[in-house]
């Protein structure tokens, strides 16, 4: 799928929830039902039974018992962060405004139990041996909060946010108890009292914002506090390098602790955001094996993600999203994680022949029934020629480098240019955001190496390029601009604007 395509969709999927003022269910909502709050309100086991029957329903019965859809906060957070990156890509001011429109009613439902920000559930959670009010904080929806809070802040460095991020620290170091603390390693609780036994991902995606806050407040205890929580995620890990939800592990008769796949991909891109800050060679080495665990346990032959690594379902929607996401970050580290033209070619063959194996003797026998396309307005994309896989070098390196390898070979490949003679581009990855000035002109060589490598600024950071054709290393070294070439005449399909 093309990435016009996916912006198509997320433009869809945003649009129809913001007409919907972001109202839904929650799949722990059951509780808050008719019977549950008139009748059965002072009975938990009730109250438990109602949720988990909601919950676990192939038929959705919230309708029936007057379960209303309302703002999710934990929903709140990821939508605020989702609508921020949106505009980051689109620059269109209308997703960054909405962005700060839902926030600003985040910040209305913030506990009022403390003065610090941190957010709880929008309806009764009923544990079974807790019940929890509305409203109540856990440090999940904290920081899923802080985290849309930070790409907020990064976006548009307004103070209000920073004002906001500094209290939600606040919270995670006075709030939520620390409930194990050893040497260089802690633990905090999910809730603002000790409780056991200790989540394990909780303490990886806190390690996580505080880390990358820590580059904004430049505190040292904000950076110990992070390097004492990922510590405490490594103490608790597996032989085999994956993590039970909790530590030490729950041996509760009705929910067996195994480890799960979205729980899992939660600890795979924390322990990944630490180390891109920290450069901390333990972590990847860590984090490489965890994910080949991730990826050989936790998906059936399919690729659908299974439950845990010893249920297959039911298939979860958390766990199909994520591993989307904890894939694509893995690809920055790892190259068999990234796809080329090539490997989507040779998947695109493979799951044809599947597709002709299951279905062609039903096809040719007339044993199926046929089905109207939807009555939706048609999209359509323009052919792809070989023009454009021109570099335009002032474009981020993340353009770039997907340009390169979404035109590899098997087709003709992206190109620039330096002194007139144009240089065929096969294979490159991002490189470096810290070594060089970044007010370098972009499509400057910075560097080439003795092997014939060399690195070009873009328009965001840098690019090494390490497969190409058309040009000498001597050449390399003589000329340092690579350009788009006046004298080819692009004709560009998309319209983008002719100086890009």
């Amino acid at each position: 799928m093309n990435g016009s395509k996916i912006k198509e969709i997320l433009k869809l999927i945003l649009d129809y929830n913001i007409s919907n003022n972001f109202e839904g269910y929650d799949k722990f909502d059951g509780a808050n039902n008719i019977f549950s709050e008139k009748i059965f309100k002072k009975s938990k086991l009730i109250r438990f039974l109602f949720q988990q029957i909601i919950k676990e329903s192939p038929v959705n019965l919230r309708n029936l018992l007057l379960i209303e859809k309302k703002q999710n906060i934990k929903g709140n957070g990821l939508f605020v962060n989702a609508l921020v990156k949106y505009f980051n890509i689109t620059k269109d001011e209308y997703y960054l405004n909405e962005a700060k429109r839902l926030l600003k009613k985040q910040i209305t439902l913030a506990s009022k139990n403390f003065d610090t920000l941190a957010w709880g559930h929008n309806f009764t959670w009923q544990g079974l041996n807790f019940t929890l009010p509305k409203y109540y904080p856990n440090i999940t929806n904290t920081i899923i909060t802080a985290e849309a809070i930070l790409e907020l802040y990064k976006t548009t460095k307004e103070g209000e946010f920073l004002e906001y991020l500094e209290s939600v620290k606040d919270s995670i170091f006075n709030v939520f108890p620390q409930v194990f603390e050893e040497e260089d390693k802690l633990a905090i609780s999910y809730f603002p009292f000790k409780s056991y036994p200790i989540c394990i991902n909780i303490q990886a995606f806190t390690s996580a914002f505080l880390i990358k806050y820590h580059l904004i407040d430049n505190d040292k205890k904000t950076k110990e506090f992070s390097d004492k929580l990922m510590n405490f995620v490594i103490y608790s890990m597996n032989e085999e390098f994956s993590w039970y939800y909790s530590c030490p592990k729950s041996d509760h008769p009705l929910k067996k602790d195994l480890p799960d796949n979205y729980h899992t991909a939660f600890i795979l891109d924390s322990l990944l955001d630490y180390y891109k800050i920290t450069k901390n060679e333990k972590i990847l080495k860590i984090y490489t094996k965890s994910l080949e665990f991730y990826q050989n346990n936790l998906f059936t032959i399919e690729n659908a993600p299974k439950w845990t690594t010893e249920s297959k379902y039911p298939y979860d929607i958390h766990g199909a999203a994520n591993s989307i996401i904890t894939f694509s970050k893995a690809s920055e580290i790892d190259k068999k994680y990234r796809d080329n033209a090539k490997t989507c070619h040779y998947k695109n063959t493979l799951s044809m022949m599947k597709i002709l194996k299951d279905n062609l003797n039903n096809i040719l026998l007339r044993q199926f029934k046929p089905q109207k396309q939807m009555a939706i307005q048609p999209s359509y994309y323009p052919k792809r020629t070989a023009e454009d896989g021109l570099i335009f070098w002032n474009r981020s390196t993340k353009e770039i480098y997907n340009l390169i390898r979404a035109v590899t070979k098997p087709f003709p490949g992206a190109f620039t240019f330096l002194n007139d003679k144009k240089i065929e581009i096969w294979e490159a990855q991002p490189f470096d955001t810290r070594l060089f000035d970044p007010y370098i002109f972009p499509g400057t060589i910075l560097h080439v190496f003795d092997n014939g490598d060399f690195i070009v600024k873009t328009g965001t950071d840098s690019l090494l390029v390490t497969n190409y054709e058309g040009i000498k290393k001597d050449d390399l070294l003589k000329y340092n601009i690579l350009t788009q070439n006046n004298c080819f005449e692009y004709t560009n399909p998309f319209n983008y604007p002719a100086n890009l």
